[in-house]
């Protein structure tokens, strides 16, 4: 970190987990900044983390050129665009800030919080400066100003009437940057941090919570360009707060289902596609139920993911009563999903009718499981039947050199339609785990091999 961001305080980032709303961080005008004037915010260390994470998903560190006559110059900006019905959450950035402005673009579609001014970009250059992004957003900031490029510094500090070389430097920078970026190495030193309130605010960018109708599962998902590390990062610090706290769990529910034995550890998916971006998933009942919802459960949101967060954990209660077996789970169900995520929106068309649920679902959940325990088995109470497996499976599509999945689906029929082949044949391929060529237009000829995965 270069030595013209200096820390006002000395804060512990490893105990971020246990800050209040009371702790409070001092950001100022980095030492050696020539913006004409100084600034000194206090923010909660609640907020920064929120705000970190978000930005992590979220935010963007662009170098746009003007013109003026003949000359060229730059506007350095940071920037966030959501849908206009998350304009809330702009606006309570912009509150706790105190700098930028929140702007209704012309289509009325979308909204932008955006820092602009000379001094109020160097208030976000100190921030995360002390609070480094996990992401690859990291990399996009170092470009925008520091180690590597130095460009806001290098533009502000030019001293020289010719500005050619000025000009073509800032240029090579900002060609690397962004949707440009193919460059995806972290530094070094740098080191993932994350807390509750940064992978909350991570989650309200790009989290995704749904359901698949042909394996009967609720999924959690998180996706990023070009960072599998960040999602293993993330998987992996769950895993750890699970370890901690599984043996103070007590859930009647998911012991009838069985799932109390699964391996946290084990419960994500990963995938990855021919464009770079990975995907990390879970659909495990027992980790959703015991591990995930609590920890969202006590943090507080800021956007309107927060109702699909609310609308998936109905879901994933009749899931683990059992009662998507029954005809009045699966009306409640195609319910719930046909007012989630863009359906929501209230730019969306045609306008999707809102019909209430929430007391109908709880009283529906108020009923005795539709699982039993019978022979060591899992019994479906309306079907007569034992279910086939206590755990739901999912069939991943591997890369045979890199081990790494490249589609993942729902179950035997899906696989074998996107490969053409009988559904026996699919079958036998998992058992023996044979590689073969993959004939496909997006990722022809590479050796894969077919494996079954626990979700």
């Amino acid at each position: 970190m270069s030595n013209l961001f200096t820390k006002t305080i000395e804060v512990n980032l490893n105990n971020c987990e246990l800050a209040s709303n009371e702790e409070r961080v001092i950001i100022e005008t980095p030492v050696g900044f020539n913006t004409g004037k100084n600034m000194k915010i206090s923010l909660s260390l609640d907020f920064i983390e929120w705000f970190r994470g978000f930005t992590d998903a979220e935010g963007c560190f662009q170098i746009t050129a003007q013109a003026s006559g003949q000359r060229k110059y730059f506007e350095f900006r940071y920037s966030i665009g959501l849908h206009l019905d998350d304009k809330s959450a702009l606006d309570y950035i912009q509150e706790n800030l105190q700098i930028g402005k929140v702007k209704l673009s012309a289509n009325h579609n979308l909204v932008t919080y955006n820092i602009i001014a000379k001094e109020e970009v160097a208030i976000i250059i100190q921030l995360f400066s002390m609070f480094n992004l996990n992401s690859n957003k990291h990399l996009n900031f170092l470009a925008f100003v520091t180690r590597r490029g130095e460009a806001f510094l290098l533009y502000n500090s030019w001293n020289n009437p010719d500005r050619t070389e000025l000009v073509v430097q800032i240029e090579k920078i900002k060609a690397g940057m962004n949707s440009k970026r193919t460059e995806f190495l972290m530094p070094e030193e740098h080191k993932v941090e994350i807390s509750p309130n940064w992978l909350l605010g991570f989650i309200e960018g790009d989290g995704s919570f749904s359901f698949k109708k042909l394996s009967k599962s609720a999924f959690f998902t998180l996706g990023q360009k070009g960072n599998k590390d960040l999602l293993l990062a993330i998987a992996d610090y769950l895993h750890k707060r699970a370890v901690n706290n599984l043996t103070t769990l007590q859930n009647p529910e998911l012991e009838i289902l069985g799932d109390n034995t699964a391996d946290t550890n084990n419960s994500w998916v990963i995938i990855s596609d021919s464009k770079g971006i990975y995907s990390i998933s879970v659909g495990n009942a027992f980790y959703i139920q015991s591990i995930l919802i609590p920890l969202l459960d006590s943090l507080k949101w800021r956007t309107k993911k927060y109702l699909d967060y609310c609308d998936w954990k109905y879901i994933v209660a009749i899931l683990i009563k059992g009662f998507h077996y029954l005809p009045e789970g699966v009306e409640l169900i195609e319910k719930i999903t046909s007012q989630m995520n863009d359906y929501r929106l209230s730019t969306f068309t045609p306008k999707v009718q809102s019909l209430p649920f929430k007391l109908e679902v709880e009283k529906f959940l108020m009923e005795p499981s539709n699982y039993q325990i019978r022979d060591g088995k899992l019994f479906i109470l309306s079907l007569n039947r034992y279910r086939v497996d206590n755990t739901s499976v999912s069939i991943q599509l591997v890369d045979a050199k890199t081990d790494e999945t490249l589609k993942l689906f729902s179950s035997l029929l899906e696989c074998a339609n996107y490969l053409g082949i009988a559904r026996s044949t699919i079958r036998n391929r998992v058992e023996k785990g044979k590689s073969f060529l993959l004939d496909d237009e997006e990722i022809k000829g590479r050796l894969v091999y077919l494996s079954y995965s626990k979700v």
